[in-house]
């Protein structure tokens, strides 16, 4: 006989609830299943076995939006898979140097700036003082530098895959609008 899990088929319930509810307990030599929702031992055709299915699924329930514009709908399906996942290599942003990007952007100059997003910035010696406020101001200039980049790759991208729909802002390759 097959494995259930090779047909897709989720885990069943627990064949004895947890609960003292019902009364009923587990005859002697059965032990309760236990209830996990993840299997530790998952093999990458598991994960091949579950995107068939999830392809399989979305053409079934959207063959009218793949059938009017199929590159579109690919985009789509494939970004929101992304967001609803966990982030890729690299570090989460650090919550200071994303306070100090929204500040220095509302014009703030960097010694208010230094102030709100260095903790204990009044009471560092002037040596540690410098530091951090270098380690700051560089962090930000990175994070506003690999975002331009990320808009001209888009932008450069889009160009070549011959989408007319993007242009260059008023203001060069710093953002994307879309013509309407």
């Amino acid at each position: 006989m097959r494995d259930v899990r090779s047909k897709g088929v989720p885990d069943a319930p627990p064949a004895f609830p947890e609960s003292g509810d019902s009364g009923k307990t587990a005859p002697a030599g059965v032990e309760r299943q236990a209830e996990t929702s993840a299997n530790p031992t998952k093999t990458p055709g598991d994960l091949d076995r579950t995107m068939r299915q999830v392809a399989a699924r979305l053409k079934r329930d959207f063959a009218h939006e793949i059938g009017q514009n199929p590159a579109a709908f690919k985009r789509r399906a494939v970004h929101a898979l992304k967001v609803h996942l966990p982030p890729g290599p690299g570090r989460p942003c650090l919550q200071s140097v994303t306070r100090a990007v929204g500040l220095h952007a509302e014009g703030k100059p960097w010694l208010e700036v230094y102030r709100a997003c260095i903790p204990g910035f009044a009471s560092l010696d002037s040596a540690s003082r410098r530091v951090a406020q270098w380690t700051l101001r560089n962090a930000a200039h990175a994070r506003r530098n690999a975002t331009e980049r990320r808009k001209r790759r888009a932008q450069f991208s889009a160009t070549l895959n011959g989408r007319p729909d993007v242009s260059p802002s008023a203001n060069g390759a710093r953002g994307l609008t879309v013509e309407p």
